[in-house]
């Protein structure tokens, strides 16, 4: 059982330290505390100290520092609770890491039960390598020519410390590049691991409820699937969050406070529609929704439409999975989503030329406001008054309904 702390900055958040502290294994005053660093200078040693006063703020006393420029006596050490493991240069504290034998030592810690507190160089190197330690227009530079990138490989994640958004297309390339998870921190953020979960501690991107009576966010984390999927009428070459805003609904507010891209752990053609004519004037006459959608076993229909769209795989390293509540018909309800705050490209757009699971049909009768949304094909009937669209639903449910699956789909779908 591994227990990670990879941020930038340390405990600069308050939430980060509550964390932290929930999860140390004794009362705090019994708590022994290896740092270690790689303090070349007296300025990088005013770092070190800054590393230890804040421990020592957190009610930590015992605490030993290794610091790497100095001998260090690996055999000597003992066993601790935490090992802490200060930034710099990443390539360099690497391998004086290895030199001393304190990777080796490390390792055997946290594989024992201590805690690991990553800062910035520290983040990086508990990953699979290191190579994002160099990456981009504010990387470290390579002066030693490390060949050997190898990480601790104490989680599956490459950290981006220091983050902010005019790198954003940097960490895409490598994204792009990379077989493994990436995920960017600003310096008041942090990852969390503990066995497998993976959580984000600290303001992750700026999603915030804009109405915390309507929902509350109740948790943000890495989405941890290979592929997501997300359905529309039209031809993208990217998704991007800019266009997928809930003007009426909320009044132009973003319902995250930033606009996102949605995604959905399982594919549907449920956007993948053109409007008809009738739908489109109506809609534009009433100045709201006016879509009817309709169940009946396992037929699902949307009237007023034709089939027409993409169904878009996308990586699931791109999104964040967001846990929240909403607040309907009298009580609060849990759900889980998925949401991007970043253009996203596509792994594949495959064409919908059958139902995947929605079927479309272009006749349409408009009811009123009051039934606009969600019923039954049944309660639908018996308020209906066209018999061409009564027909055209009865021909549509009295067939089962076999969905049809593209083969380009189901190679994402093993």
């Amino acid at each position: 059982m591994k227990t990670l702390f990879l941020t930038s900055a340390g405990f600069i958040n308050q939430e980060i330290s509550k964390t932290f502290l929930a999860e140390l294994p004794k009362p705090v005053s019994e708590i022994k505390t290896l740092i270690v660093a790689y303090a070349q200078n007296s300025n990088e040693e005013f770092y070190v100290n800054e590393s230890k006063e804040e421990l020592q703020k957190l009610g930590i006393q015992n605490i030993t520092i290794a610091n790497m420029h100095r001998t260090v006596d690996v055999a000597s050490l003992g066993n601790f609770d935490v090992v802490y493991v200060c930034g710099g240069n990443t390539f360099g504290i690497l391998n004086k890491l290895r030199e001393t034998g304190l990777d080796k030592f490390i390792i055997d810690q946290v594989n024992s039960g201590a805690i690991y507190v990553g800062v910035s160089a520290g983040s990086i190197i508990a990953g699979p390598d290191i190579e994002i330690a160099g990456w981009g227009s504010e990387g470290d530079k390579n002066e030693i020519n490390l060949k050997d990138m190898k990480g601790f490989h104490l989680s599956d994640i490459a950290v981006f410390p220091h983050f902010h958004e005019e790198l954003r297309n940097e960490i895409k390339e490598f994204r792009n590049k990379m077989g493994y998870k990436v995920i960017e921190l600003t310096n008041d953020q942090a990852i969390f691991v503990k066995d497998n979960e993976v959580k984000i501690i600290g303001s992750y991107f700026p999603f915030k409820s804009f109405s915390e009576d309507e929902f509350k966010i109740i948790e943000v984390k890495p989405c941890t699937k290979k592929f997501l999927y997300h359905a529309s009428g039209k031809n993208l070459e990217k998704l991007d969050p800019k266009y997928n805003r809930k003007l009426e609904a909320y009044g132009s507010v973003h319902e995250y406070g930033v606009p996102v891209v949605y995604a959905s752990d399982s594919p549907s053609n449920a956007f993948c529609y053109e409007p008809t004519e009738l739908y489109a004037k109506t809609r534009e006459q009433y100045g709201t929704s006016v879509y009817h959608r309709l169940v009946h076993e396992n037929h699902k229909i949307l009237l007023g439409t034709n089939l027409k769209g993409y169904i878009y795989v996308l990586s699931g390293s791109d999104f964040f999975e967001v846990t929240r509540d909403d607040f309907e018909m009298g009580k609060w309800i849990r759900s889980v989503e998925w949401v991007s705050p970043h253009e996203v490209i596509p792994v594949e757009a495959i064409e919908i030329t059958k139902p995947y699971d929605w079927e479309m049909i272009p006749q349409y009768e408009f009811l009123g406001t009051e039934h606009v949304g969600e019923m039954t094909t049944q309660e639908y009937l018996n308020i209906a008054k066209d018999e061409s669209v009564k027909q055209a639903i009865q021909k549509c449910i009295e067939k089962p309904f076999v969905p049809f699956v593209p083969v380009e789909l189901k190679k994402y779908l093993k």
